[in-house]
């Protein structure tokens, strides 16, 4: 049983990365004799959460090392990158001339790129050409940065409380729009963009204020299924909302969208993906507001991303069953050797061997036939 038991172990081990193998079908024959103990050991923001993702990033300088692991096979060590590239998905690229890694990305992130490049002290210019957008987010720095700096009221309720008690520096560098054009405001504004805490406050304001209403008129569009699509889609709503907050005009969008991905789908007789939104989602937005070049290559990256994440949910799924399989064998071979606590062992003497007494009779007739001899 226990040489069936090893067996078992030894199959499921191979099973599991041949059955991986099937679902991805671009894997190269070398990486197939992979043992699947251990698979890859992940970092946790490449898996797609089932609810709608919270904001929990570092400053801008942070990294999230993904070749934390490697998996092993007869001939060599492959690493994180080897394998992504083996299963043809991308583990980031360079979208709009910048860098990116989809390990350390989160939803905030797609919007950032193509409104501000990444660059927390850019000021856009309004179509009068004055410079009006500020940061990240391009914030209006009239309207906009006025509320996100002094706070919001709707009638007697407050909406948002403002950050000007937490960086009063920042709040008396900003108290008009016309300060606000200032290079110590914008300075300022930008090296505080590159922290943790700051992050945050942006990422909560623009989320209370700008999004929120717009998450909630997409809940509402039947077999959408917004909060299960994951943080890459939810990246195109808040770029979405970037460019117009209004959440009558987005949830047109993805009506739109999710009618066209839905009849592409059953032409091919299969169910719809959230990459099928997603693209559909940007032929919508190039139709109403132009921007062809901008949503191609937002949409190229947001696929991408995509990508990426659905392989890195497979990924992890196979590895659980695989951890959840190794478990039961080893419980399975545990049974079959008792333990014995050494405290119960007693040791015995070693019995001393008697040696039987040749009769006297026996003995004479020995000696008789030896002195014949």
């Amino acid at each position: 049983m226990k040489k069936d038991l090893e067996q078992g172990a030894k199959d499921a081990s191979f099973g599991l990365w041949h059955k991986f193998v099937d679902s991805v079908k671009k894997i190269p024959a070398k990486y197939k004799t992979l043992a699947g103990v251990g698979l890859f050991a992940l970092s946790s923001t490449a898996a797609e959460s089932s609810t709608l993702p919270k904001t929990d990033r570092d400053d801008a300088h942070s990294e999230m090392h993904t070749d934390v692991s490697s998996v092993v096979n007869d001939d060599k060590t492959i690493t994180f990158a080897d394998a992504t590239k083996s299963l043809n998905v991308k583990a980031g690229d360079k979208y709009k001339g910048v860098n990116m890694k989809f390990a350390e990305m989160d939803a905030p992130d797609l919007g950032h790129l193509f409104e501000s490049g990444m660059d927390p002290y850019i000021m856009g210019k309004n179509s009068k050409g004055v410079r009006q957008y500020l940061g990240l987010y391009q914030m209006d720095i009239g309207g906009t940065m006025q509320t996100f700096l002094f706070g919001m009221k709707d009638k007697d309720k407050t909406v948002w409380k403002g950050v000007a008690k937490d960086y009063p520096k920042l709040a008396a560098l900003g108290k008009t729009e016309a300060t606000r054009r200032n290079s110590a405001f914008t300075k300022m504004f930008g090296d505080l963009s590159k922290t943790k805490d700051f992050r945050h406050k942006m990422d909560e304001y623009m989320r209370i204020v700008k999004y929120e209403p717009v998450y909630e008129a997409l809940r509402q569009i039947d077999g959408l299924d917004f909060d299960k699509r994951g943080k890459v889609f939810l990246g195109t709503v808040m770029s979405a909302a970037n460019q117009s907050p209004s959440p009558k005009v987005i949830s047109a969008i993805y009506k739109q969208a999710l009618a066209r991905a839905k009849a592409e789908a059953s032409k091919h007789k299969r169910q719809v993906t959230t990459a099928d939104i997603i693209k559909q989602s940007y032929e919508v937005r190039k139709e109403k507001w132009g921007l062809k070049s901008r949503y191609t290559e937002e949409c190229r990256l947001a696929l991408d991303w995509q990508k990426f994440e659905d392989v890195m949910g497979k990924i992890h799924k196979e590895r659980e069953k695989h951890l959840k399989k190794t478990a039961e064998l080893r419980n399975s071979l545990k049974e079959m050797t008792p333990f014995t606590p050494v405290s119960t062992l007693v040791a015995h003497k070693p019995e001393k061997i008697k040696i039987a007494k040749i009769p006297p009779q026996m003995m004479k007739k020995v000696k008789e036939k030896k002195g014949r001899g």
